[in-house]
Formats: structure tokens, sequence, C-alpha cells
């Protein structure tokens, strides 16, 4: 596919700032995107900071979503609630499906852009007859395949992971 404008969801780390970055190399129109969920005032100021160097380093603009609501709800909530009970959830494998693809997809229809891509080591591949997958990432040590399961078709099939 022909490189187009890719809204890019900047989490603070290392991985989402690559992965903007080999965007933009690869001849992407790269826009960024920080949520705004729930941490310590210190680890808030921290990441806006971090991501605020990325966008300013690659020169693509910035957007910030407040999430902080949401999450707690669809996501620490239910950890909580899950754990008491005995059980071992996994909150990245809820957030991932109910909250960072829903509103990075969201955000991008708002913006008339097309494709959306976060720093998780995975591949996301579309078939000839176009059906989205999922796929394990080359290094089995930084795989990340597993906390993208739950993506629907829609989500898949606009998602790059470079």
């Amino acid at each position: 596919m022909p490189p187009s404008t890719v809204v890019v969801a900047l989490s603070g780390g290392g991985d989402s700032a690559l992965a903007a970055a080999l965007l933009q190399e690869q001849g992407w129109k790269v826009t960024g995107l920080h949520f705004l969920l729930p941490a310590s005032p210190s680890k808030k100021k921290a990441r806006t900071l971090s991501v605020q160097r990325v966008a300013e380093r690659l020169e693509i603009p910035l957007s910030f979503v407040d999430l902080l609501d949401l999450f707690t709800r669809a996501v620490v909530e239910p950890f909580a609630e899950a754990y008491l009970a005995g059980l071992t959830p996994n909150p990245c494998v809820v957030c991932n499906e109910k909250v960072k693809f829903e509103h990075l997809v969201r955000f991008a229809d708002e913006k008339g852009i097309r494709h959306a891509a976060t720093g998780h080591y995975a591949n996301a591949k579309t078939t000839a007859d176009g059906v989205a997958e999922l796929w394990r990432g080359r290094d089995r040590g930084k795989e990340q395949s597993y906390f993208l399961h739950r993506l629907n078709q829609s989500q898949l099939s606009r998602t790059l992971l470079p």
C-alpha cells in the first residue's frame, strides 16, 4: 500500500515513538495521538513531556484525548473485581479492545485518516480477499500479538504495526 496519512498512538515510551519515526521515514504523513490515562501526577507529566518531545522532533501534529473516566470504568474496575474473585485478568488485552483502538480509530475517522498505528510488536496483514489477520512478531522475545487478539476486523484492517 502506498504511504498516506496515519495516526500513531504515542504512549510516551520508546516503542510508539519508534513506530512514528519509522512510518515517517517510509513516507507516511504522521499525526500523533496521546491518551490521558490514570497515573500519578509525575507520571502524567513525564508522559506528556515525552510525547511532546517526540512530536516536536518529528515535526508532527499532536492531539490529546482524555480517557481517564472510561479507562477506570472499562479496565481498572473490571480488573479489580476479577482479581478479587481469584482470577488473573490481563488489563492490556481489555484496554486495547475497549479503549485504545476504539478511540484511536474514532479519532482517525474524525480527522479523515484511514490508517492507525501503535508501537506493539506484532504483524497485521490483510489477505487478498480483504480479511485482516493478526500475526506474531518475528522476535518471540518481544512478541505482543496476544495483547491485540481481541481487535475486530474494522480495527485490525486499519492497523499498521511498523
